[in-house]
C-alpha cells in the first residue's frame, strides 16, 4: 500500500507491510468491551464530522448558487474589490468572446492543410477551446473524454476507426481518414516488406510447427535462412529464434499472466529486435524508474540513443498492462495519457523529430509516433496494432504480421532522430500541468458513456480465388492454424499491402 495514504485519519484502517505485528505479553489483561466501545465512538466522530462537513458544504453551494442567480455580492466583498472579470459586463465578455474566436479561426502562415483545403489548424484550435470550456463547466472522464484532454496539451490522438464524437463533429470523419493516412505515407515506406524469397521461406519452415514440434530443428533451419537475408529481414528472423526460445507449449488456463512475466517473456521477444540496435547505440530497455527526458515518473520501457556512452535522448516509451487490465478502462486511458506527457517533454527539451509510443495492454500491442505537424499541433498517429502470440502453436500465423513490423521498425530508425532546427519554441504548444489535470477530471464515468479507445484485435478473414485451382476460395484468418494449407501457393492472400 503507497506510504501517502493519510494514516491519521484512518489510523485503524491502515497496516504496512514492514509494520511489525504485536505480541502479546504473558499475563496481560485486555478488556475488549473498553476497546470494543474506544472504537464505536471513534467510528461515530469521523462519521459525524464527514456528515457535518457534508452539511456544510451543501449549505455553501446553495448560497454561492443563489447569490449567482440574483446576482448577490457577498457581504465581504465591496463592488470595487471585484475582480477585473468579475467587473467586466455581459457584453464586454461576449466581445472578449467573439475577438478569441476570429484569431482562433485566421489561418497562420504554419497551419496543417489538406489537400482538398480543409485547415486542421484553425479547426484544431477552435477544438480546444471547446474542450477548454468544458473543462471549467463540467470536467472530464479520463477513459471517456481522452481526445479531449489530450487536446488541451495540444495533441491531437487519430486511431483508426476510432475517433470521438466530437473530434468527428470539429473535423468531419473523411478529414480525419485523409489526415491519418497522410501521415501514414509521410512516415512509414509502403515498400520496406520482407523479400519474398525469405519470407516463402520462412512460412514452409513454419507449416509443421506445433505444440509437440522439437524446436532445435525449427531453429536450425531458420538459421540457414538468416544466412541469405538482409540486415532488416535479419531482425525479423530474431523474432522468431526469440520466440521459439520464450514461448510455451500451449497458453496456460485459469492463470493470470502478470506484467512481469507478460513483459519478459511474451513482449521483449518482440519488441527487442524492432526497436534494440546496439551497433548504432540504439538501445531498449525495460525499467520501472524516472528518466531524464521527461518530468512525468516511471515510464515500464524505454528507447534512447547513446552518445559518448551517456543517454543523450530518448526516442519513445513503453507502457504495459496485464491481460486482465483490458476490463479496466480507467487503468488503460491513463497509460496513454502518460505516454502522451513522456514523449511531449522529450520532444519538447530534446528537439527529437518525432517518438515511438508503445503501449501493450495484455497481449494486445498498439504502436503510435508522436510528431509535432504545425505551431500547436502535436499528432499522436497509430501505425499498426496486433497481437503478440501466446505459444508456439500460433507463431506460423504471427508470421503474417511480419511486413508491417518491419515498416514500424524502418519507421523508427529513420524518423525517431534529432530534428533538423524544425521543432522551433513558437511551434510548442503548452502541455496541461498534473495538478491541472487532476482539477478538471471527474472520479466515475457515467455507465452509458462509451470509453474513448478499445483495447481489443478484430480478426479478419481474406477471401481470395485460389491461383492453383480457380474453383477453389482460399479462406485465411489472422489467428488460423496453418494446416493441410500450402502457402507458398496461396502467399498472395496472406501478404499484407
Amino acid at each position: 500500500m503507497e506510504q501517502f495514504i493519510e494514516v491519521t485519519r484512518y489510523p485503524n484502517l491502515i497496516k504496512f507491510s514492514n509494520q511489525q505485528p504485536e505480541t502479546r505479553g504473558p499475563g496481560l489483561d485486555v478488556n475488549l468491551g473498553s476497546l470494543f466501545a474506544a472504537v464505536k465512538a471513534e467510528d461515530t466522530i469521523v462519521t459525524e464530522s464527514w456528515n457535518t462537513l457534508g452539511a456544510s458544504v451543501t449549505i455553501i453551494s446553495r448560497q454561492l448558487r443563489e447569490r449567482s442567480e440574483n446576482n448577490i455580492q457577498p457581504d465581504n466583498m465591496e463592488p470595487e474589490n471585484a475582480t477585473a472579470e468579475e467587473a467586466m459586463s455581459e457584453e464586454d465578455l461576449n466581445e472578449e468572446n467573439s475577438t478569441t474566436n476570429i484569431m482562433t479561426q485566421q489561418a497562420q502562415p504554419d497551419d496543417y492543410i489538406l489537400e482538398n483545403g480543409f485547415n486542421i489548424s484553425t479547426h484544431f484550435r477552435q477544438f480546444n477551446l471547446e474542450s477548454n470550456k468544458k473543462s471549467k463547466e463540467t470536467g472530464f472522464y479520463i477513459d471517456g473524454d481522452l481526445h479531449q484532454i489530450l487536446s488541451l496539451s495540444h495533441v491531437l490522438l487519430l486511431k483508426e476507426n476510432e475517433h470521438d464524437e466530437s473530434v468527428v463533429k470539429s473535423f468531419g470523419l473523411e478529414n480525419l481518414n485523409t489526415l491519418h493516412k497522410n501521415l501514414l505515407q509521410k512516415y512509414v515506406d509502403k515498400n520496406s516488406v520482407m523479400e519474398t524469397t525469405t519470407f516463402n521461406s520462412i512460412v514452409s519452415v513454419l507449416r509443421g510447427l506445433n505444440s509437440n514440434s522439437e524446436r532445435r530443428s525449427f531453429k536450425e533451419r531458420i538459421n540457414d535462412i538468416a544466412k541469405f537475408a538482409n540486415n532488416k529481414d535479419y531482425k525479423m528472423i530474431d523474432i522468431l529464434i526469440n520466440c521459439l526460445n520464450k514461448l510455451p507449449n500451449q497458453e496456460r488456463l485459469e492463470d493470470d499472466i502478470r506484467e512481469a512475466e507478460l513483459t519478459g517473456t511474451f513482449l521483449d521477444p518482440i519488441l527487442n529486435p524492432i526497436f534494440h540496435g546496439p551497433e548504432k547505440n540504439r538501445l531498449f530497455r525495460w525499467l520501472n524508474t524516472g528518466v531524464d527526458d521527461t518530468e512525468s515518473l516511471r515510464p515500464d520501457g524505454n528507447v534512447f540513443e547513446l552518445e559518448q556512452r551517456r543517454i543523450k535522448f530518448s526516442t519513445g516509451y513503453v507502457e504495459v498492462k496485464p491481460d486482465k487490465s483490458r476490463f479496466d478502462a480507467l487503468k488503460t486511458h491513463e497509460d496513454l495519457l502518460r505516454l502522451v506527457n513522456f514523449c511531449k517533454d522529450t520532444l519538447d527539451k530534446k528537439n527529437v523529430k518525432s517518438m515511438i509510443v508503445v503501449q501493450a495492454v495484455g497481449y494486445y500491442v498498439t504502436i503510435y509516433l508522436f510528431s509535432l505537424e504545425a505551431t500547436g499541433l502535436y499528432l499522436l498517429t497509430e501505425l499498426y496494432s496486433f497481437n503478440v502470440p501466446k505459444s508456439i502453436s500460433e507463431l506460423p500465423q504471427f508470421v503474417m504480421h511480419f511486413d508491417e513490423i518491419k515498416k514500424i521498425m524502418v519507421c523508427y530508425q529513420e524518423n525517431c532522430v534529432l530534428a533538423n532546427d524544425i521543432h522551433k519554441e513558437s511551434r510548442k504548444g503548452m502541455s496541461i500541468q498534473q495538478q491541472n489535470t487532476r482539477n478538471i477530471l471527474n472520479i466515475k464515468k457515467p455507465k452509458k458513456l462509451r470509453s474513448s479507445i478499445a483495447f481489443k484485435y478484430t480478426q479478419q478473414l481474406i477471401f481470395e480465388q485460389s491461383a492453383h485451382d480457380p474453383e477453389k476460395v482460399d479462406v485465411i484468418m489472422t489467428g488460423f492454424a496453418f494446416k493441410n494449407l500450402n502457402l507458398s501457393k496461396y502467399i498472395k492472400a496472406v501478404r499484407f499491402s
